[in-house]
């Protein structure tokens, strides 16, 4: 094994190229041949390189993407693209990740990446949607062709109310890719409990909140708290919580969502959409809607297992979720979750809605062009 260069033979072979600049390791060897018997060619030009000095063809900085073009004819290689391609038979895995390629085929996961790397393949997320049969792709294209002929002329969808509910839970699901821990031990259970496990309560609490947005303003976003109705004689480990339903819906959602929207609205006339979930679309609620509600959209007219065609259910509880991530470690409580929930629904600028609202005409377009399809990996 070659002995490392010392700080004199350096600068012997720096005074050699500087006299000499075309002169490699063979010519000063007939001069010095004592000296440079000890030094390797890789040793030396590796001196010279350093030195760049302008003239030298050992010297010249090498400019990136002149070298051999990378081939990838070895199997090994092509056994590395061909798992990394090929689909596994799991629907929920659609590819195999680099550390079970390496496993498989006996090789470094770092090889693994540099030859994915060098192929220049793409990692791309899955998207997750619902299940479409094709009568639900077949209603999803009539009715957002319905959709579009009724809001796209004189931007009639600025003055559509996007209404939705959702249940926001205290803590967030144990994500096993990311909580991980760093300890010097040997063996696991050498760790000790309260550091390893993390106790996840199947029954853990929750809110439920609810909101509506449009190009013109928000709503409040507001709670459903307390107990069920007729259960103020129940013990209290008994009561059930209170949940949306007709009643609720009717009596204490919508109502307080339309004071806000008139106070917005003033008297200019608006449509209020819901999905089809069944406190929406039972028949006292429909009724209730069509006596107090400017207009509707009716549930016969709204497209089922639609959330990529509803404003609060494609951006904004997107939004509020993800600011509620990022602050899952102040969140010790409900009065917690509800203050960083009120904080955020309050914290999304106007223009974002705005961008929301626009995109909803494109959407019901891509819809209704893919015949009913999913449209979001588009």
């Amino acid at each position: 094994m070659p002995h490392q260069l010392t700080d004199f033979q350096r600068q012997v072979i720096i005074l050699f190229k500087k006299e000499n600049p075309t002169w490699g390791l063979v010519k000063c060897s007939t001069v010095l041949p004592e000296f440079f018997e000890t030094i390797t060619e890789h040793q030396f030009y590796g001196v010279c390189n350093k030195l760049r000095i302008e003239g030298s063809p050992t010297a010249k900085k090498r400019i990136r993407g002149s070298g051999r073009a990378v081939t990838i004819d070895s199997p090994t290689r092509r056994q590395v693209l061909t798992l990394a391609v090929s689909p596994q038979n799991s629907p929920r895995r659609g590819h195999r990740s680099q550390r079970q390629i390496s496993r498989e085929l006996g090789i470094s996961k770092g090889s693994v990446s540099k030859i994915i790397k060098k192929s220049k393949l793409k990692c791309f997320r899955r998207v997750k949607c619902n299940v479409l049969t094709q009568q639900h792709k077949d209603a999803r294209r009539l009715k957002s062709q319905t959709l579009i002929d009724r809001f796209r002329d004189n931007d009639l969808w600025k003055r559509v109310w996007f209404s939705d509910e959702a249940s926001i839970s205290l803590f967030s699901p144990l994500n096993r890719q990311n909580e991980r821990i760093y300890r010097e031990v040997t063996l696991k259970t050498e760790i000790p409990r309260n550091e390893l496990l993390v106790e996840i309560d199947s029954q853990q609490p929750s809110i439920m909140c609810y909101g509506a947005v449009s190009w013109l303003g928000k709503t409040q976003l507001r709670f459903i708290e307390g107990f069920a109705d007729g259960q103020e004689d129940l013990p209290a480990y008994r009561r059930k919580k209170k949940t949306v339903n007709q009643i609720v819906y009717t009596n204490e959602m919508c109502p307080l969502m339309f004071a806000d929207i008139r106070g917005v609205m003033n008297d200019v006339v608006w449509t209020w959409q819901q999905d089809g979930a069944r406190p929406h679309t039972a028949r006292a609620s429909v009724q209730w809607l069509r006596e107090n509600a400017p207009q509707l959209i009716l549930p016969d007219a709204w497209p089922s297992k639609s959330p990529d065609l509803n404003v609060m259910d494609f951006c904004i509880w997107g939004i509020i979720l993800h600011n509620i991530q990022l602050h899952r470690r102040d969140i010790h409580s409900i009065d917690d979750l509800k203050r960083c929930l009120l904080d955020a629904w309050n914290a999304i600028p106007q223009n974002v809605i705005q961008r929301a609202t626009a995109s909803w005409i494109t959407r019901l377009t891509q819809c209704h062009t893919n015949n009913g399809d999913h449209f979001e990996h588009l």
